[in-house]
């Protein structure tokens, strides 16, 4: 069976980053006509704030996790990672995770879940982050996916790996 997880935050931001660039394509497009800026500039701009607001659909519609009988597929902002439910340990967030690189360490681990993986490897799920924005709720809708997805790897593992 698929099932999707995803930030309840995603959308907000898609829609937040599209108003900014609405707002950059219309002072851009003023600029066309060579008042305040040179047009070919403008054009730059508009070129740039329009593949941008694709891009930005096109990244936080998709990102989270997905799961199927074979495993999960975790969509983060440049990547996906497909992992086998045999390889996967346990879903948590980064603070209980060891093993962190400096990079992971400063990019807020409180916020951050992750997938811990039977070889000791980790794989952040961009997808389920918690938004700075209400963080208590959204924490504990995020733990509430990390715990749908535990019960799924969970039964998966009972099962042998055979579909459930």
């Amino acid at each position: 069976m698929r099932e999707v997880y995803r930030s309840s935050s995603l959308r907000p931001f898609a829609v937040s980053f599209t108003f900014v660039n609405a707002v950059v394509i219309i002072e851009a497009s003023q600029g066309l006509s060579g008042k305040h800026i040179a047009p070919a500039l403008a054009v730059a701009m508009i070129v740039a704030s329009t593949m941008g607001v694709v891009w930005s659909w096109l990244v936080f519609v998709r990102m989270g996790v997905v799961t199927s009988n074979e495993g999960i597929v975790v969509r983060n902002w440049l990547r996906n990672y497909s992992i086998p439910w045999d390889e996967v340990q346990c879903f948590k967030f980064g603070e209980q995770v060891q093993g962190l690189s400096v990079r992971e360490e400063f990019a807020s681990p409180y916020l951050q879940p992750y997938v811990l993986l039977k070889s000791g490897r980790h794989r952040v799920m961009s997808g389920l982050q918690i938004s700075r924005i209400y963080r208590n709720r959204n924490r504990s809708d995020v733990q509430s996916m990390l715990d749908s997805l535990e019960k799924e790897r969970s039964l998966h593992a009972q099962s042998g790996g055979q579909p459930t």
